[in-house]
C-alpha cells in the first residue's frame, strides 16, 4: 500500500476546483438540519460547510438534469439509428446560456480580484 499515493489521489478528487467568495446565508427547515446533523456526525471528518456545498452542488446537477426536453422544429442532429434529434425549446437552452453569462462574469471578477491584489 502506498498511502502518500492514495492520499495524492484523494487530493485529486476532492481538493480540485474553484471556490468563490461569494457567501449565502441561508435558514433551513428543521428537518433539514436535523439531516445535516446526523450527516456530520456519521462523517464527522467533514464540516457543515463542505457537507453544504457538496449536498447543494449535487442537487444543482441534478435539477438541471430533470429540466424538461421540449422538441422544437429544427433538426440539429441525428442519432445513431438515423432518426432526428431536434433543438431544445424548453428551459435548458435558456438556463445554460444563463449559467455561462454568470460563470464568465464570476471568472472576470476572479481576475479583476487577483489582478488588483
Amino acid at each position: 500500500m502506498r498511502p502518500f499515493e492514495n492520499l495524492l489521489s484523494k487530493w485529486q478528487q476532492e481538493g480540485n476546483g474553484a471556490i468563490s467568495k461569494q457567501f449565502y446565508d441561508v435558514n433551513l427547515p428543521p428537518q433539514a438540519i436535523a439531516t445535516l446533523q446526523a450527516l456530520k456526525q456519521q462523517f464527522p471528518r467533514l464540516n457543515e460547510e463542505l457537507l453544504l456545498r457538496e449536498i447543494l452542488n449535487a442537487s444543482l446537477v441534478t435539477l438541471e438534469q430533470h429540466f424538461p426536453y421540449q422538441p422544437g422544429e429544427r433538426i440539429v442532429a441525428f442519432d445513431e439509428c438515423g432518426d432526428e434529434i431536434y433543438e431544445d425549446c424548453g428551459m435548458t437552452p435558456r438556463f445554460l446560456s444563463l449559467c455561462r453569462e454568470f460563470q464568465k462574469q464570476i471568472e472576470a471578477d476572479a481576475q479583476s480580484l487577483m489582478g488588483s491584489a
